[in-house]
């Protein structure tokens, strides 16, 4: 099937307007990718920021748990003092008693 000139030069055309329409398309997906590159750094800054409130709060949690551990420590031991101290006095008012 054989063109002719003016069959062809249409076609040239067309094809000249379907690249330019495609690089139309391209250079718009290209400017959505730079905005969307944009919000993902400022999500990736966001992140970044909670990333390290979390750290901290992890920090002070750790922290938090083990001055917890020491004040149980120190009340187990009130607790075993108190016993020592309940202990003595019965035996004092025992002795009281017998006297």
């Amino acid at each position: 099937m054989k063109l002719s000139a003016g069959d062809l030069d249409r076609k040239v055309r067309q094809h000249d307007a379907d690249i330019l329409a495609v690089y139309g398309l391209l250079g718009a997906l290209r400017e959505t990718q730079d905005v969307h590159s944009s919000r993902f750094d400022g999500v990736e800054g966001r992140l970044t920021s909670v990333e390290s409130k979390l750290d901290a709060l992890g920090t002070q949690v750790h922290t938090h748990g083990s001055k917890l551990d020491a004040l149980g420590s120190q009340v187990d031991a009130l607790g075993s003092q108190v016993e020592t101290l309940r202990s003595d006095v019965t035996a004092i008012l025992d002795l009281l008693r017998s006297a």
